[in-house]
């Protein structure tokens, strides 16, 4: 019987433990390592139409991604709680993010002045 309630009582605090290491953990400011720079959200089987001002956007924003840029590439169905958070409403949405995940650039919808806003961001950035 006294195994038994000191197994109980091992379990118990082993359980408290692991419920305060991650609630502490979810407290914690976030590292810029986890933070993508660029978030873009997308139709991607758009992504192989010729002239399409998507596509232009989408080639833009994964151009910046292969020289380094962090980019977080989100489908309008996904289930990310970022779409959420930043309010995406509108499709294809590029937010060019600081460290801390705010926005320091918006860019929504498929206007030609939007693709070359894009363009030129995603040129500048180091």
């Amino acid at each position: 019987m006294k195994t038994r309630v000191y197994g109980l009582i091992a379990v118990t605090l082993i359980a408290a433990g692991i419920i305060a290491y991650r609630v502490n953990r979810a407290h914690q400011p976030q590292s810029t390592a986890t933070h993508p720079r660029v978030l873009l959200v997308a139709d991607f089987r758009e992504a192989g139409s010729g002239g399409d001002a998507c596509a232009e956007i989408i080639h833009s924003v994964q151009a910046a991604q292969a020289r380094g840029i962090a980019v977080l590439e989100l489908s309008p169905d996904s289930k990310s709680d970022l779409l959420t958070r930043y309010h995406v409403l509108t499709i294809p949405t590029v937010l060019v993010l600081n460290r801390d995940g705010q926005v320091v650039s918006r860019f929504e919808g498929e206007a030609p002045d939007t693709v070359a806003d894009v363009r030129n961001q995603m040129e500048q950035m180091k």
